[in-house]
């Protein structure tokens, strides 16, 4: 079994499309989506783009049936 994702500081510098896990999914082995999230303790990437790709990868692993693991650290009001 297997689960991929994106660290949620990792949109603002990962440009090889971390809203999306891709191919990857497709993989049989693949059981689940994540860790995704928020994560604005070191506010290494914004808010808004943070919750673009949260967003995102929330309706991709919907249409890929997958389950998904979330990850939130100071992101609560």
């Amino acid at each position: 079994m297997a689960v991929i994702g994106s660290i949620p500081t990792a949109p603002a510098h990962d440009r090889s499309g971390p809203c999306s896990p891709g191919l990857l999914a497709a993989d049989p082995k693949v059981v689940a989506i994540g860790e995704i999230g928020l994560d604005f303790y070191r506010r290494r990437s914004p808010e808004e783009v943070q919750q673009h790709c949260f967003r995102r990868q929330l309706d991709f692993a919907v249409a890929h049936k997958k389950v998904v693991v979330i990850h939130t650290r100071e992101a609560t009001p």
